[in-house]
């Protein structure tokens, strides 16, 4: 028997953990002693934030699949970021 997954209460401490990753990830590419250059400056920063990646991907495909106003108000959240 298949049941829909419990999502309440999950992606707010998800979007916590990601932000704060985030974070710590630009926080090292300024703290970053060595001069300025492209790779350590714009790549870093392109190549930042793969848990931010996933979460979205993870909740964008759930949403497709088990749609509930409380997930459409969390994705409506997200798309002000």
């Amino acid at each position: 028997q298949l049941m829909a997954f419990k999502h309440d209460g999950f992606w707010q401490p998800m979007d916590t953990v990601r932000e704060k990753q985030q974070l710590e990830e630009i926080d090292a590419i300024v703290a970053n002693t060595e001069t300025p250059d492209f790779e350590n400056t714009i790549a870093a920063l392109e190549l930042s934030g793969e848990i931010l990646n996933k979460v979205g991907g993870l909740l964008y495909n759930i949403s497709e699949t088990d749609n509930t106003p409380e997930l459409e108000a969390i994705i409506e959240e997200e798309e002000d970021y």
